[in-house]
């Protein structure tokens, strides 16, 4: 059975608008800034990036220069509307779908670093000495 109706995109707009801004430099130089990609992908606030600046900066996780430069690149491509966002004595200049992808790293490492950390409870142990032998 085939659901349909449940994505923004089920309609042709998205799809064929990549596959256009894919194949034309003018397009391309700009997708991030068209109504049809903000629909889907880049319909962030500066409000929203100011918040996952802020939960980032306070988050354990201490990026370095190097790797905000790796996460800015995001920003080199398509001319995505970009903000200066000011927290804890921090400044960046970023668009802010891409401070909410590097908060959801956040969120994925924070988890990781919890798994790995914790100790393990007796069913999991139980589990575990069962799976060696």
């Amino acid at each position: 059975m085939l659901i349909s109706g449940t994505s923004v995109f089920d309609d042709d707009w998205y799809p064929e608008f990549c596959y256009f801004a894919s194949r034309h430099e003018d397009a391309f130089k700009n997708f991030k800034r068209h109504p049809v990609y903000n629909r889907v992908v880049e319909y962030m606030s500066p409000e929203v990036g100011q918040a996952c600046f802020e939960l980032i900066l306070k988050s354990r996780m201490k990026f370095s220069e190097d790797e905000w430069l790796f996460f800015l690149r995001n920003d080199s491509v398509g001319n995505p509307f970009i903000a200066e966002y000011n927290s804890q004595g921090s400044m960046i200049i970023s668009s802010p779908t891409t401070l909410c992808y590097v908060k959801v790293l956040v969120d994925i490492l924070t988890a990781l670093i919890f798994i790995t950390t914790r100790p393990a409870t007796s069913s999991q142990a139980t589990v575990s000495t069962a799976a060696t032998r």
